[in-house]
Parts: C-alpha cells; sequence; structure tokens
C-alpha cells in the first residue's frame, strides 16, 4: 500500500511538471515557427522597420532599439507580435505607437491596424470580435477589436 501511494505521488509530480514544460515548449516552439517558417531575426526585425515606414510613415534610422514582445493576440494557436521601436520619432510624450503583427495560415504576418502611442502594452485575457483585448498605460485604458482596428473601451 505505501509503495502504490509513493508511486501515486511520484505520478502526479511528473505530471505537474510536465503540464508547466509543456506550456513553456510550446511557446518557445512558436517562436522557433517564425525562424523555421524563414523568418530570421533580420527579416523580422526588417519588416518592423517596413511597417513602421508603411503603416506610420515613420522613417527609422539604426540603429534601432525594438522591444518585441511575442503574444496571442487572436484566437488561434499561433504567436503574434506587438514590437516598440523604442528611439524612434513613432515615440512622444504619450509613449510609442507600436506595430501588431498576426501570423497568417500561409506563414507570413499581417499588420492589425492600432494607431495609438502606449507607454505600456499587454494582452488582456478577455477577447472581443475574435480578438484579444489590450490593456494600455498599466491599465488606465483598455482597447477593443471592433472587426477592423483597436478602439478605446
Amino acid at each position: 500500500m505505501k509503495r502504490l501511494l509513493i508511486a501515486i505521488v511520484l505520478m502526479w509530480i511528473v505530471y505537474q511538471i510536465f503540464s508547466v514544460l509543456q506550456s513553456e515548449i510550446q511557446t518557445y516552439t512558436q517562436r522557433a515557427s517564425l525562424i523555421l517558417s524563414g523568418t530570421t531575426q533580420k527579416e523580422l526585425h526588417d519588416t518592423i522597420v517596413a511597417e513602421y515606414k508603411n503603416t506610420h510613415h515613420v522613417f527609422l534610422s539604426e540603429p534601432i532599439e525594438i522591444d518585441v514582445q511575442y503574444v496571442y493576440l487572436n484566437t488561434d494557436t499561433d504567436i503574434d507580435i506587438i514590437a516598440t521601436a523604442k528611439n524612434s520619432p513613432a515615440c512622444g510624450s504619450g509613449g510609442c505607437i507600436p506595430i501588431l503583427l498576426v501570423q497568417e495560415n500561409y506563414g507570413g504576418m499581417s499588420t492589425v491596424n492600432f494607431s495609438y502611442a502606449v507607454k505600456s502594452i499587454e494582452v488582456s485575457p478577455t477577447i472581443t470580435n475574435s480578438m484579444h483585448n489590450l490593456i494600455i498605460n498599466k491599465g488606465k485604458k483598455q482597447m477593443v477589436w471592433n472587426g477592423e482596428a483597436y478602439e478605446p473601451e
């Protein structure tokens, strides 16, 4: 009986460890999928710089400090990106305008419409119209997806 109890406790511990590791492995696998799908760190950097130029008409000069957050923006299982060029003309007293990139089924990335300067941006577990809400400026405001763009709630 004692051996059975020890075996059950050990199996429970292994299960708990596996559950935590599985979540971390999935995150690392999703990040690696950017590289495996043909996107190198340099290409990701170049994509972000190009998106600032195309979306916000901002020309970034080197060296560029880009903060990249790997997040889930929509309800699929692919990791998406929130990128913020910290030392750019896209920054002002209200913060910086981030670029939101969502992975597409074919492996490419598309830009999500977001044009607000923020000092901080986090993904909320709450979902509106198949996209996670965004918490900006340490909870001072929440942005919701209206089907075409993020807007203040």
